[in-house]
């Protein structure tokens, strides 16, 4: 599995169940439980959950409010006008 699915699956997993064990969510993924806390620190940093001492806690109103913002840039009347236009015929390279 891929790390943002399986990131994206223990998210899930912890807003039915509230909080898991590193170990629980190690074994029900098939990894290591250093992978388990990599994925649970990036959750952490998005705002999504919180970690224990040995687990995580979801944190349903941090993630409420992700999701709303997210929905809100994606939604954004400037936004929409820039994905509509196309690009002058420049190409314009990320960094």
């Amino acid at each position: 599995m891929l790390p943002e699915a399986r990131r994206r699956s223990i998210l899930s997993h912890l807003s039915q169940v509230n909080s898991d064990t590193i170990v629980d969510l190690s074994q029900r993924y098939h990894v290591s439980t250093m992978t388990i806390r990599r994925d649970l620190r990036s959750l952490e940093r998005g705002g999504y959950v919180t970690m224990t001492h040995g687990g995580a806690i979801f944190d349903g109103d941090a993630f409420q409010q992700n999701e709303n913002h997210q929905i809100e840039r994606a939604t954004h009347p400037r936004r929409r006008e820039a994905r509509s236009r196309p690009l002058c015929g420049r190409q314009f390279r990320r960094r």
